[in-house]
C-alpha cells in the first residue's frame, strides 16, 4: 500500500475534531486529510476495483471508493476521475486530480481506509 500522493504533508489525523464529525454521525474525522494543491495527481494506494464514484455534495464531494476481496479505500475531494466505475485499478495509477469539493475548506484529500469485512459499527 502507498500514500496517495507523491508528497506526503497529513493537516488532519484520523479521530480529530468530533465535534464537527458528529453531524455525519461519526466519532470524529474518518481518514487523513492529505495538503494537496489544486490539480495535483491523486493515486489508487492499493489494487482494487472502483466499486463507486460519484459526488456528495455535502460530504465527500468527488470521490472514489476502491475495494478489494481485503481492503477498502475511498479518496475524496477531487476534482476529476480518470478511472471508470467497475475498472480494475494497480497500486499506483492515476485515479483523479485534487480539489476542494464537498465539505472542505481548502483543496486537499481525505484518505480513508478500512478492511474487509468493513466493521460500520465503529463509529467511523
Amino acid at each position: 500500500m502507498r500514500h496517495p500522493l507523491d508528497s506526503v504533508f497529513i493537516t488532519q489525523q484520523w479521530g480529530e475534531h468530533p465535534e464537527v464529525y458528529a453531524r455525519f454521525g461519526l466519532k470524529g474525522h474518518n481518514g487523513l486529510d492529505y495538503r494537496a494543491p489544486d490539480g495535483i495527481s491523486v493515486y489508487a494506494p492499493h489494487d482494487g476495483i472502483v466499486k463507486e464514484r460519484r459526488f456528495d455534495e455535502k460530504g465527500y464531494g468527488n470521490y472514489l471508493k476502491i475495494e478489494s476481496d481485503t481492503e477498502g479505500s475511498i479518496l475524496a475531494h477531487l476534482k476529476d476521475f480518470t478511472v471508470g466505475i467497475n475498472k480494475r485499478v494497480k497500486e499506483g495509477e492515476l485515479v483523479g486530480h485534487a480539489d476542494n469539493t464537498g465539505f472542505s475548506t481548502g483543496s486537499h484529500v481525505h484518505f480513508g481506509y478500512y478492511r474487509i469485512p468493513r466493521d460500520r459499527t465503529d463509529g467511523y
